[in-house]
Protein backbone atom coordinates (compact mmCIF):
# COMPACT_ATOMS: atom_id res chain seq x y z
CA UNK A 1 0.00 0.00 0.00
CA UNK A 2 1.44 3.26 -1.00
CA UNK A 3 1.32 6.11 1.48
CA UNK A 4 0.07 9.44 0.28
CA UNK A 5 2.04 12.48 1.26
CA UNK A 6 -0.25 15.34 2.24
CA UNK A 7 1.30 18.73 1.75
CA UNK A 8 -0.04 21.68 3.75
CA UNK A 9 -2.25 23.90 1.69
CA UNK A 10 -1.24 27.49 1.32
CA UNK A 11 -3.56 29.79 3.22
CA UNK A 12 -3.40 33.52 2.59
CA UNK A 13 -2.83 35.82 5.49
CA UNK A 14 -6.37 36.62 6.54
CA UNK A 15 -5.24 39.37 8.83
CA UNK A 16 -3.61 41.22 5.98
CA UNK A 17 -6.68 40.68 3.83
CA UNK A 18 -8.90 42.09 6.55
CA UNK A 19 -6.74 45.13 6.98
CA UNK A 20 -6.08 45.66 3.31
CA UNK A 21 -7.47 48.91 2.08
CA UNK A 22 -6.59 51.65 -0.30
CA UNK A 23 -4.47 54.46 1.11
CA UNK A 24 -4.28 57.69 -0.80
CA UNK A 25 -0.96 59.42 -0.20
CA UNK A 26 -2.04 62.67 -1.81
CA UNK A 27 -2.02 66.04 -0.12
CA UNK A 28 -5.36 65.62 1.66
CA UNK A 29 -5.50 61.83 2.12
CA UNK A 30 -6.43 60.09 5.33
CA UNK A 31 -6.13 56.32 5.72
CA UNK A 32 -9.37 54.48 6.38
CA UNK A 33 -9.75 52.05 9.26
CA UNK A 34 -11.37 49.32 7.14
CA UNK A 35 -13.95 48.83 4.45
CA UNK A 36 -16.53 48.41 7.20
CA UNK A 37 -16.09 52.08 8.08
CA UNK A 38 -17.62 52.97 4.73
CA UNK A 39 -20.94 51.28 5.45
CA UNK A 40 -23.82 53.65 6.27
CA UNK A 41 -24.36 54.00 9.99
CA UNK A 42 -27.75 54.50 11.70
CA UNK A 43 -28.69 58.07 12.47
CA UNK A 44 -28.40 57.62 16.22
CA UNK A 45 -24.95 56.08 15.89
CA UNK A 46 -23.76 58.88 13.61
CA UNK A 47 -25.11 61.42 16.08
CA UNK A 48 -23.55 59.68 19.07
CA UNK A 49 -20.16 59.31 17.39
CA UNK A 50 -20.14 62.94 16.33
CA UNK A 51 -17.42 64.94 18.16
CA UNK A 52 -19.97 67.64 19.00
CA UNK A 53 -22.03 65.07 20.87
CA UNK A 54 -18.95 63.98 22.80
CA UNK A 55 -18.20 67.59 23.69
CA UNK A 56 -21.81 67.98 24.83
CA UNK A 57 -21.50 64.95 27.14
CA UNK A 58 -18.25 66.37 28.46
CA UNK A 59 -20.06 69.65 29.03
CA UNK A 60 -22.75 67.87 31.05
CA UNK A 61 -20.07 66.43 33.33
CA UNK A 62 -18.84 69.98 33.86
CA UNK A 63 -22.46 71.04 34.38
CA UNK A 64 -23.04 68.66 37.29
CA UNK A 65 -19.66 68.86 39.02
CA UNK A 66 -17.53 72.02 38.69
CA UNK A 67 -20.59 73.97 37.54
CA UNK A 68 -22.53 73.32 40.75
CA UNK A 69 -19.33 73.79 42.75
CA UNK A 70 -19.05 77.27 41.26
CA UNK A 71 -22.67 77.99 42.10
CA UNK A 72 -21.94 77.25 45.77
CA UNK A 73 -18.67 79.21 45.98
CA UNK A 74 -19.82 82.22 43.94
CA UNK A 75 -22.41 83.34 46.50
CA UNK A 76 -19.53 84.36 48.76
CA UNK A 77 -17.87 82.28 51.44
CA UNK A 78 -19.48 79.16 49.87
CA UNK A 79 -22.62 80.22 51.74
CA UNK A 80 -21.10 79.27 55.11
CA UNK A 81 -21.65 81.21 58.29
CA UNK A 82 -17.86 81.57 58.61
CA UNK A 83 -16.39 82.63 55.22
CA UNK A 84 -12.83 82.03 56.45
CA UNK A 85 -13.45 78.26 56.58
CA UNK A 86 -14.44 78.35 52.90
CA UNK A 87 -11.31 80.35 52.01
CA UNK A 88 -9.09 77.89 53.90
CA UNK A 89 -10.71 74.92 52.15
CA UNK A 90 -10.27 76.55 48.75
CA UNK A 91 -6.64 77.33 49.57
CA UNK A 92 -5.99 73.63 50.26
CA UNK A 93 -7.99 72.70 47.18
CA UNK A 94 -5.93 74.76 44.75
CA UNK A 95 -2.61 73.99 46.42
CA UNK A 96 -3.20 70.28 45.77
CA UNK A 97 -4.75 71.00 42.39
CA UNK A 98 -1.50 72.62 41.26
CA UNK A 99 0.31 69.31 41.81
CA UNK A 100 -2.43 66.95 40.60
CA UNK A 101 -2.66 68.82 37.32
CA UNK A 102 0.94 67.89 36.57
CA UNK A 103 0.27 64.15 36.77
CA UNK A 104 -3.24 64.27 35.34
CA UNK A 105 -2.03 63.51 31.82
CA UNK A 106 -0.33 60.30 32.94
CA UNK A 107 -3.42 59.04 34.77
CA UNK A 108 -5.74 60.13 31.97
CA UNK A 109 -3.88 58.18 29.32
CA UNK A 110 -3.38 55.16 31.54
CA UNK A 111 -6.98 54.84 32.76
CA UNK A 112 -8.84 56.36 29.85
CA UNK A 113 -11.05 59.42 29.69
CA UNK A 114 -14.16 57.89 31.27
CA UNK A 115 -12.55 56.51 34.39
CA UNK A 116 -10.45 59.65 34.82
CA UNK A 117 -13.53 61.87 34.64
CA UNK A 118 -15.40 59.58 37.03
CA UNK A 119 -12.63 59.80 39.62
CA UNK A 120 -12.48 63.55 39.10
CA UNK A 121 -16.21 63.93 39.69
CA UNK A 122 -16.17 62.09 43.03
CA UNK A 123 -14.20 64.89 44.70
CA UNK A 124 -16.95 67.41 43.97
CA UNK A 125 -19.55 65.20 45.64
CA UNK A 126 -17.33 64.81 48.70
CA UNK A 127 -16.80 68.57 48.98
CA UNK A 128 -20.54 69.24 48.78
CA UNK A 129 -21.05 66.65 51.50
CA UNK A 130 -18.45 68.46 53.65
CA UNK A 131 -20.27 71.79 53.20
CA UNK A 132 -23.52 70.08 54.18
CA UNK A 133 -21.93 68.62 57.31
CA UNK A 134 -20.52 72.03 58.26
CA UNK A 135 -23.97 73.64 57.81
CA UNK A 136 -25.40 71.06 60.23
CA UNK A 137 -22.60 70.74 62.80
CA UNK A 138 -20.82 74.11 62.69
CA UNK A 139 -17.16 75.02 63.32
CA UNK A 140 -16.33 71.65 64.86
CA UNK A 141 -16.24 70.13 61.36
CA UNK A 142 -13.98 72.78 59.82
CA UNK A 143 -10.99 70.34 59.56
CA UNK A 144 -13.15 67.92 57.56
CA UNK A 145 -14.20 70.72 55.21
CA UNK A 146 -10.58 71.75 54.63
CA UNK A 147 -9.55 68.11 54.08
CA UNK A 148 -12.39 67.62 51.60
CA UNK A 149 -11.09 70.65 49.75
CA UNK A 150 -7.66 69.04 49.46
CA UNK A 151 -9.20 65.79 48.16
CA UNK A 152 -11.20 67.78 45.64
CA UNK A 153 -7.96 69.40 44.50
CA UNK A 154 -6.55 65.96 43.71
CA UNK A 155 -9.63 64.80 41.80
CA UNK A 156 -10.17 68.11 39.99
CA UNK A 157 -6.71 67.78 38.47
CA UNK A 158 -7.87 64.58 36.79
CA UNK A 159 -11.15 66.04 35.57
CA UNK A 160 -9.72 69.22 34.09
CA UNK A 161 -6.74 67.54 32.43
CA UNK A 162 -9.06 65.10 30.67
CA UNK A 163 -11.30 68.02 29.73
CA UNK A 164 -8.41 70.03 28.31
CA UNK A 165 -7.15 67.11 26.24
CA UNK A 166 -10.60 66.39 24.75
CA UNK A 167 -11.67 69.95 24.07
CA UNK A 168 -8.40 70.68 22.26
CA UNK A 169 -8.06 67.41 20.31
CA UNK A 170 -11.63 66.59 19.23
CA UNK A 171 -12.26 69.67 17.05
CA UNK A 172 -10.58 70.51 13.77
CA UNK A 173 -8.43 73.60 13.51
CA UNK A 174 -11.31 75.82 12.43
CA UNK A 175 -13.68 74.56 15.15
CA UNK A 176 -11.60 74.99 18.29
CA UNK A 177 -13.23 78.23 19.37
CA UNK A 178 -16.77 76.93 18.83
CA UNK A 179 -16.12 73.61 20.57
CA UNK A 180 -14.62 75.37 23.56
CA UNK A 181 -17.58 77.75 23.60
CA UNK A 182 -20.02 74.81 23.59
CA UNK A 183 -18.29 73.02 26.47
CA UNK A 184 -17.91 76.25 28.41
CA UNK A 185 -21.59 77.10 27.89
CA UNK A 186 -22.59 73.69 29.31
CA UNK A 187 -20.22 74.29 32.21
CA UNK A 188 -21.85 77.65 32.88
CA UNK A 189 -25.30 76.08 32.56
CA UNK A 190 -24.42 74.14 35.70
CA UNK A 191 -23.52 77.41 37.36
CA UNK A 192 -26.83 78.87 36.22
CA UNK A 193 -29.04 75.98 37.32
CA UNK A 194 -27.19 75.70 40.62
CA UNK A 195 -27.53 79.42 41.22
CA UNK A 196 -31.21 79.27 40.25
CA UNK A 197 -31.73 76.54 42.85
CA UNK A 198 -30.09 78.77 45.43
CA UNK A 199 -32.19 81.78 44.36
CA UNK A 200 -35.38 79.78 44.94
CA UNK A 201 -34.10 78.33 48.20
CA UNK A 202 -33.07 81.71 49.63
CA UNK A 203 -36.02 83.75 48.28
CA UNK A 204 -37.59 84.17 51.72
CA UNK A 205 -34.43 83.87 53.78
CA UNK A 206 -33.14 86.64 55.97
CA UNK A 207 -30.11 84.68 57.10
CA UNK A 208 -26.54 85.50 56.16
CA UNK A 209 -25.71 81.94 55.12
CA UNK A 210 -27.11 79.11 53.01
CA UNK A 211 -29.51 76.55 54.49
CA UNK A 212 -29.02 72.80 54.83
CA UNK A 213 -31.63 72.14 52.10
CA UNK A 214 -29.61 74.12 49.57
CA UNK A 215 -26.47 72.06 50.16
CA UNK A 216 -28.49 68.82 50.05
CA UNK A 217 -29.86 69.59 46.57
CA UNK A 218 -26.40 70.44 45.24
CA UNK A 219 -25.00 67.22 46.72
CA UNK A 220 -27.62 65.08 44.99
CA UNK A 221 -26.88 66.64 41.60
CA UNK A 222 -23.12 66.21 41.89
CA UNK A 223 -23.59 62.51 42.70
CA UNK A 224 -25.36 62.13 39.34
CA UNK A 225 -22.30 63.62 37.66
CA UNK A 226 -20.13 60.74 38.87
CA UNK A 227 -21.88 58.25 36.54
CA UNK A 228 -22.17 60.43 33.44
CA UNK A 229 -18.55 60.08 32.18
CA UNK A 230 -19.31 56.46 31.24
CA UNK A 231 -21.54 57.75 28.44
CA UNK A 232 -18.44 59.10 26.65
CA UNK A 233 -16.85 57.17 23.78
CA UNK A 234 -13.16 56.27 23.86
CA UNK A 235 -11.25 58.77 21.66
CA UNK A 236 -10.28 55.91 19.31
CA UNK A 237 -13.90 55.62 18.18
CA UNK A 238 -14.41 59.33 17.42
CA UNK A 239 -13.93 60.79 13.94
CA UNK A 240 -13.54 64.53 13.47
CA UNK A 241 -15.83 66.44 11.13
CA UNK A 242 -13.10 66.51 8.45
CA UNK A 243 -12.80 62.71 8.48
CA UNK A 244 -9.61 62.39 10.52
CA UNK A 245 -9.39 60.24 13.62
CA UNK A 246 -8.66 61.57 17.09
CA UNK A 247 -5.40 60.18 18.44
CA UNK A 248 -5.02 59.61 22.16
CA UNK A 249 -1.39 60.05 23.25
CA UNK A 250 0.21 57.58 25.64
CA UNK A 251 2.20 58.71 28.66
CA UNK A 252 3.71 55.54 30.16
CA UNK A 253 5.19 57.11 33.28
CA UNK A 254 5.24 60.17 35.49
CA UNK A 255 8.83 60.75 34.43
CA UNK A 256 7.71 60.93 30.80
CA UNK A 257 5.15 63.60 31.67
CA UNK A 258 7.58 65.72 33.70
CA UNK A 259 10.31 65.41 31.08
CA UNK A 260 7.81 66.37 28.40
CA UNK A 261 6.74 69.49 30.28
CA UNK A 262 10.38 70.36 30.92
CA UNK A 263 11.23 70.05 27.24
CA UNK A 264 8.11 72.01 26.36
CA UNK A 265 9.54 74.95 28.31
CA UNK A 266 13.19 74.34 27.40
CA UNK A 267 12.82 74.08 23.64
CA UNK A 268 10.04 76.65 23.43
CA UNK A 269 11.12 79.32 25.95
CA UNK A 270 8.56 81.80 24.65
CA UNK A 271 5.98 79.77 26.58
CA UNK A 272 7.46 81.28 29.73
CA UNK A 273 5.84 84.55 28.68
CA UNK A 274 2.47 82.85 29.14
CA UNK A 275 3.18 81.72 32.72
CA UNK A 276 2.09 85.00 34.43
CA UNK A 277 -1.11 84.99 32.37
CA UNK A 278 -1.83 81.40 33.38
CA UNK A 279 -0.92 82.10 37.03
CA UNK A 280 -3.41 84.98 37.40
CA UNK A 281 -6.10 83.59 35.06
CA UNK A 282 -8.49 82.71 37.93
CA UNK A 283 -7.23 85.06 40.63
CA UNK A 284 -10.13 87.49 40.14
CA UNK A 285 -12.66 84.99 41.52
CA UNK A 286 -11.52 85.81 45.05
CA UNK A 287 -12.44 89.47 44.68
CA UNK A 288 -15.62 88.76 42.70
CA UNK A 289 -17.10 86.26 45.17
CA UNK A 290 -15.64 86.95 48.60
CA UNK A 291 -15.16 90.72 48.35
CA UNK A 292 -17.59 92.36 45.95
CA UNK A 293 -20.52 89.94 46.28
CA UNK A 294 -20.03 88.99 49.93
CA UNK A 295 -19.26 92.54 51.05
CA UNK A 296 -22.15 94.27 49.30
CA UNK A 297 -25.26 92.05 49.29
CA UNK A 298 -27.59 89.88 51.36
CA UNK A 299 -27.64 86.09 50.90
CA UNK A 300 -30.59 86.10 48.48
CA UNK A 301 -29.17 89.01 46.49
CA UNK A 302 -25.82 87.20 46.33
CA UNK A 303 -27.59 84.13 44.90
CA UNK A 304 -29.32 86.29 42.29
CA UNK A 305 -26.04 87.99 41.40
CA UNK A 306 -24.40 84.60 40.92
CA UNK A 307 -27.21 83.55 38.59
CA UNK A 308 -26.71 86.69 36.46
CA UNK A 309 -22.91 86.28 36.56
CA UNK A 310 -22.97 82.75 35.15
CA UNK A 311 -25.76 83.54 32.70
CA UNK A 312 -23.61 86.33 31.25
CA UNK A 313 -20.73 83.87 30.87
CA UNK A 314 -22.85 81.29 29.04
CA UNK A 315 -23.90 83.94 26.50
CA UNK A 316 -20.55 85.68 26.11
CA UNK A 317 -18.40 82.54 25.70
CA UNK A 318 -20.05 81.19 22.49
CA UNK A 319 -20.19 84.68 20.97
CA UNK A 320 -16.54 85.28 21.69
CA UNK A 321 -15.75 81.81 20.35
CA UNK A 322 -17.49 82.68 17.07
CA UNK A 323 -15.37 85.82 16.87
CA UNK A 324 -12.16 83.83 17.37
CA UNK A 325 -13.20 81.38 14.60
CA UNK A 326 -14.20 84.06 12.10
CA UNK A 327 -12.78 82.77 8.81
CA UNK A 328 -13.06 86.04 6.91
CA UNK A 329 -10.01 87.39 8.69
CA UNK A 330 -6.64 85.77 9.26
CA UNK A 331 -5.77 84.01 12.49
CA UNK A 332 -3.18 86.65 13.58
CA UNK A 333 -5.82 89.34 13.10
CA UNK A 334 -8.31 87.35 15.16
CA UNK A 335 -5.70 87.01 17.90
CA UNK A 336 -5.18 90.78 17.94
CA UNK A 337 -8.94 91.33 18.13
CA UNK A 338 -9.09 88.88 21.04
CA UNK A 339 -6.33 90.72 22.88
CA UNK A 340 -8.10 94.03 22.32
CA UNK A 341 -11.43 92.70 23.64
CA UNK A 342 -9.91 91.03 26.70
CA UNK A 343 -7.71 94.01 27.53
CA UNK A 344 -10.53 96.53 27.15
CA UNK A 345 -12.90 94.54 29.35
CA UNK A 346 -10.21 94.11 31.99
CA UNK A 347 -9.54 97.82 32.27
CA UNK A 348 -13.24 98.73 32.16
CA UNK A 349 -14.54 96.45 34.91
CA UNK A 350 -11.65 96.97 37.30
CA UNK A 351 -11.70 100.74 36.94
CA UNK A 352 -15.40 100.71 37.81
CA UNK A 353 -14.74 98.33 40.72
CA UNK A 354 -12.09 100.68 42.08
CA UNK A 355 -14.67 103.47 42.16
CA UNK A 356 -17.26 101.31 43.96
CA UNK A 357 -14.76 99.88 46.43
CA UNK A 358 -14.50 103.21 48.26
CA UNK A 359 -18.04 102.73 49.59
CA UNK A 360 -17.48 99.48 51.56
CA UNK A 361 -14.72 97.48 53.22
CA UNK A 362 -14.09 94.19 55.00
CA UNK A 363 -14.60 95.92 58.35
CA UNK A 364 -17.83 97.64 57.28
CA UNK A 365 -19.67 95.39 54.77
CA UNK A 366 -23.12 96.12 53.40
CA UNK A 367 -26.19 93.90 52.93
CA UNK A 368 -28.02 95.42 49.96
CA UNK A 369 -31.16 93.48 49.11
CA UNK A 370 -33.15 93.46 45.87
CA UNK A 371 -36.43 93.33 47.82
CA UNK A 372 -35.56 96.12 50.18
CA UNK A 373 -33.40 98.92 48.79
CA UNK A 374 -33.78 102.68 48.89
CA UNK A 375 -31.64 103.46 45.83
CA UNK A 376 -32.71 100.99 43.16
CA UNK A 377 -30.66 102.70 40.42
CA UNK A 378 -27.47 102.33 42.42
CA UNK A 379 -28.31 98.71 43.19
CA UNK A 380 -28.92 97.94 39.50
CA UNK A 381 -25.62 99.62 38.64
CA UNK A 382 -23.79 97.22 40.96
CA UNK A 383 -25.60 94.28 39.39
CA UNK A 384 -24.61 95.39 35.89
CA UNK A 385 -21.00 95.63 37.02
CA UNK A 386 -21.18 92.10 38.42
CA UNK A 387 -22.61 90.89 35.09
CA UNK A 388 -19.63 92.50 33.31
CA UNK A 389 -17.39 90.56 35.69
CA UNK A 390 -18.87 87.39 34.21
CA UNK A 391 -18.44 88.58 30.61
CA UNK A 392 -14.80 89.49 31.21
CA UNK A 393 -14.15 86.14 32.90
CA UNK A 394 -15.57 84.10 30.00
CA UNK A 395 -13.59 86.06 27.41
CA UNK A 396 -10.39 85.70 29.45
CA UNK A 397 -10.79 81.93 29.78
CA UNK A 398 -11.86 81.44 26.15
CA UNK A 399 -8.89 83.38 24.84
CA UNK A 400 -6.47 81.49 27.10
CA UNK A 401 -7.57 78.11 25.73
CA UNK A 402 -7.76 79.45 22.18
CA UNK A 403 -4.17 80.67 22.43
CA UNK A 404 -2.97 77.28 23.66
CA UNK A 405 -4.87 75.41 20.96
CA UNK A 406 -3.54 77.72 18.24
CA UNK A 407 0.08 76.95 19.08
CA UNK A 408 -0.13 73.27 18.17
CA UNK A 409 -2.36 70.56 16.76
CA UNK A 410 -0.44 67.71 18.35
CA UNK A 411 -2.51 66.17 21.14
CA UNK A 412 0.54 65.21 23.21
CA UNK A 413 1.96 68.72 23.15
CA UNK A 414 -1.48 70.16 23.90
CA UNK A 415 -1.79 67.84 26.89
CA UNK A 416 1.54 69.11 28.24
CA UNK A 417 0.50 72.74 27.79
CA UNK A 418 -2.93 72.12 29.25
CA UNK A 419 -1.35 70.51 32.31
CA UNK A 420 1.04 73.44 32.74
CA UNK A 421 -1.84 75.88 32.36
CA UNK A 422 -3.92 74.28 35.09
CA UNK A 423 -0.90 73.86 37.37
CA UNK A 424 0.05 77.54 37.25
CA UNK A 425 -3.58 78.64 37.38
CA UNK A 426 -4.21 76.61 40.52
CA UNK A 427 -1.05 77.92 42.15
CA UNK A 428 -2.29 81.46 41.61
CA UNK A 429 -5.70 80.54 43.03
CA UNK A 430 -4.13 79.09 46.18
CA UNK A 431 -2.14 82.28 46.74
CA UNK A 432 -5.12 84.60 46.35
CA UNK A 433 -7.50 82.49 48.46
CA UNK A 434 -4.83 82.46 51.16
CA UNK A 435 -4.67 86.25 51.02
CA UNK A 436 -8.43 86.35 51.55
CA UNK A 437 -8.32 83.94 54.50
CA UNK A 438 -5.68 86.17 56.12
CA UNK A 439 -8.13 89.10 55.98
CA UNK A 440 -6.36 91.34 53.45
CA UNK A 441 -8.31 94.61 52.93
CA UNK A 442 -10.67 94.58 49.97
CA UNK A 443 -9.06 97.62 48.35
CA UNK A 444 -5.57 96.11 48.52
CA UNK A 445 -6.86 92.86 47.04
CA UNK A 446 -8.51 94.80 44.21
CA UNK A 447 -5.33 96.70 43.31
CA UNK A 448 -3.18 93.54 43.40
CA UNK A 449 -5.63 91.63 41.19
CA UNK A 450 -6.06 94.45 38.69
CA UNK A 451 -2.33 95.04 38.32
CA UNK A 452 -1.66 91.31 38.00
CA UNK A 453 -4.19 90.81 35.22
CA UNK A 454 -3.09 93.83 33.20
CA UNK A 455 0.62 93.08 33.63
CA UNK A 456 0.32 89.39 32.73
CA UNK A 457 -1.58 90.22 29.54
CA UNK A 458 1.13 92.66 28.47
CA UNK A 459 3.86 90.08 29.16
CA UNK A 460 2.02 87.41 27.12
CA UNK A 461 1.43 89.76 24.18
CA UNK A 462 4.69 88.98 22.30
CA UNK A 463 3.99 85.24 22.53
CA UNK A 464 0.45 85.71 21.20
CA UNK A 465 1.54 87.92 18.31
CA UNK A 466 4.52 85.77 17.31
CA UNK A 467 3.20 82.24 17.70
CA UNK A 468 -0.41 82.52 16.53
CA UNK A 469 -0.03 82.32 12.76
CA UNK A 470 -1.87 80.87 9.77
CA UNK A 471 -0.93 77.23 9.24
CA UNK A 472 -2.50 73.98 8.14
CA UNK A 473 -2.32 70.47 9.49
CA UNK A 474 -1.81 68.59 6.22
CA UNK A 475 1.46 67.17 7.47
CA UNK A 476 -0.37 65.01 10.00
CA UNK A 477 -1.18 61.54 8.72
CA UNK A 478 -3.35 58.93 10.35
CA UNK A 479 -2.35 55.46 9.18
CA UNK A 480 -3.78 52.16 10.29
CA UNK A 481 -1.62 49.09 9.75
CA UNK A 482 -0.82 45.77 11.32
CA UNK A 483 0.76 45.63 14.75
CA UNK A 484 3.62 43.44 13.54
CA UNK A 485 4.50 45.89 10.77
CA UNK A 486 4.38 48.87 13.10
CA UNK A 487 6.61 47.23 15.66
CA UNK A 488 9.24 46.43 13.05
CA UNK A 489 9.08 49.64 11.07
CA UNK A 490 10.48 53.07 11.77
CA UNK A 491 10.44 56.22 9.73
CA UNK A 492 13.15 58.81 9.27
CA UNK A 493 12.27 62.00 11.08
CA UNK A 494 12.41 65.40 9.49
CA UNK A 495 15.26 66.25 11.81
CA UNK A 496 17.40 63.55 10.27
CA UNK A 497 16.38 64.29 6.70
CA UNK A 498 16.82 68.04 6.70
CA UNK A 499 19.77 68.39 9.02
CA UNK A 500 21.93 65.56 7.84
CA UNK A 501 21.17 63.34 10.78
CA UNK A 502 22.56 59.83 10.91
CA UNK A 503 20.43 56.84 9.89
CA UNK A 504 20.20 55.94 13.56
CA UNK A 505 18.22 59.13 14.19
CA UNK A 506 14.83 57.48 13.83
CA UNK A 507 11.32 58.34 14.84
CA UNK A 508 9.43 55.22 15.90
CA UNK A 509 5.70 55.15 15.33
CA UNK A 510 3.80 55.37 18.61
CA UNK A 511 1.08 52.92 19.52
CA UNK A 512 -2.15 53.02 21.42
CA UNK A 513 -2.19 53.07 25.17
CA UNK A 514 -3.23 50.01 27.16
CA UNK A 515 -6.69 51.46 27.82
CA UNK A 516 -7.38 51.83 24.09
CA UNK A 517 -6.45 48.21 23.30
CA UNK A 518 -8.68 46.97 26.11
CA UNK A 519 -11.48 49.16 24.78
CA UNK A 520 -11.24 47.57 21.34
CA UNK A 521 -11.51 44.14 22.92
CA UNK A 522 -14.53 45.14 25.04
CA UNK A 523 -16.28 46.68 22.04
CA UNK A 524 -16.04 43.42 20.12
CA UNK A 525 -13.63 44.54 17.43
CA UNK A 526 -12.76 41.49 15.26
CA UNK A 527 -9.51 39.79 16.14
CA UNK A 528 -8.13 40.44 12.68
CA UNK A 529 -8.60 44.15 13.17
CA UNK A 530 -7.92 44.38 16.90
CA UNK A 531 -4.17 44.73 16.53
CA UNK A 532 -4.51 47.65 14.17
CA UNK A 533 -3.21 50.92 15.51
CA UNK A 534 -3.80 54.56 14.75
CA UNK A 535 -0.61 56.57 14.55
CA UNK A 536 0.69 59.89 13.41
CA UNK A 537 3.56 59.87 10.94
CA UNK A 538 5.27 63.15 10.29
CA UNK A 539 5.67 63.79 6.61
CA UNK A 540 8.77 64.89 4.81
CA UNK A 541 10.88 64.00 1.82
CA UNK A 542 12.52 61.22 3.84
CA UNK A 543 9.63 60.34 6.15
CA UNK A 544 7.41 58.99 3.38
CA UNK A 545 10.12 58.11 0.90
CA UNK A 546 9.60 61.12 -1.30
CA UNK A 547 5.91 60.45 -1.85
CA UNK A 548 5.10 64.06 -1.11
CA UNK A 549 5.87 66.70 -3.65
CA UNK A 550 9.41 67.86 -3.15
CA UNK A 551 8.33 71.45 -3.72
CA UNK A 552 6.31 71.55 -0.48
CA UNK A 553 8.09 73.87 1.90
CA UNK A 554 8.34 72.67 5.49
CA UNK A 555 9.35 74.85 8.39
CA UNK A 556 12.77 74.31 10.00
CA UNK A 557 12.69 71.53 12.55
CA UNK A 558 13.79 72.19 16.11
CA UNK A 559 14.44 69.72 18.91
CA UNK A 560 10.90 70.45 20.09
CA UNK A 561 9.46 69.02 16.86
CA UNK A 562 11.41 65.79 17.18
CA UNK A 563 10.24 65.35 20.76
CA UNK A 564 6.56 65.94 20.07
CA UNK A 565 6.42 64.54 16.53
CA UNK A 566 4.24 67.54 15.88
CA UNK A 567 2.89 67.57 12.37
CA UNK A 568 2.36 71.29 12.03
CA UNK A 569 3.29 72.96 8.76
CA UNK A 570 3.36 76.74 8.60
CA UNK A 571 2.27 78.23 5.31
CA UNK A 572 1.34 81.59 3.93
CA UNK A 573 -2.31 82.50 3.59
CA UNK A 574 -2.22 82.12 -0.20
CA UNK A 575 -0.60 78.72 -0.01
CA UNK A 576 -3.14 77.61 2.57
CA UNK A 577 -6.01 78.70 0.35
CA UNK A 578 -4.53 76.75 -2.55
CA UNK A 579 -4.27 73.61 -0.47
CA UNK A 580 -7.86 73.92 0.66
CA UNK A 581 -9.02 74.22 -2.95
Amino acid sequence: MSAKLKLPRYKPNRQKEALEHEVDLGEHAVALASSADQRPKPFFKRLYYNPRTQILILGLVLFLCPGLFNAATSIGGAGLANPRVASDSLTSLYAVFALSGLVGGVINNKLGVRLTLCLGATGYSLYMAALLVYAVRGDGTAPFTITAGAILGASAGLLWTAYGTLVLSLPTESEKGRFFGLAWACFNAGDIIGSLVLVVETADSKETHLSVAGYAVLLGLTVAGVALPWALLPPVKVTRTDGTRVISPRFPSLRSELVGMYKCLRYDPLILLMVPWWFFSNSFYVYHFNSFNLGNFSIRSRALNSLLYWLAQSIAAPLFGQLLDLQRVSRPTRAKIGVAVVGSLTMLVWAASYHVQHSFSRESPRALDYKDTDDRVYYLGLQVLYILFGVADSCWQSFAYYSIGSMSNNSRKLSYMSGLYKAFQSSGNAVFWRLDSRGIPYMRLLVITWASLAGSLVIALPMILVRITDFTTTSVRIVETEAEVLEATSYSSLAGGQHGGSPSHRQRVSSYGDADLKTEESLGVPLALRSAKLDTIEEGSDALGGLRESSARERPVTPLDSHYSDGETKRSSDETAGLQR
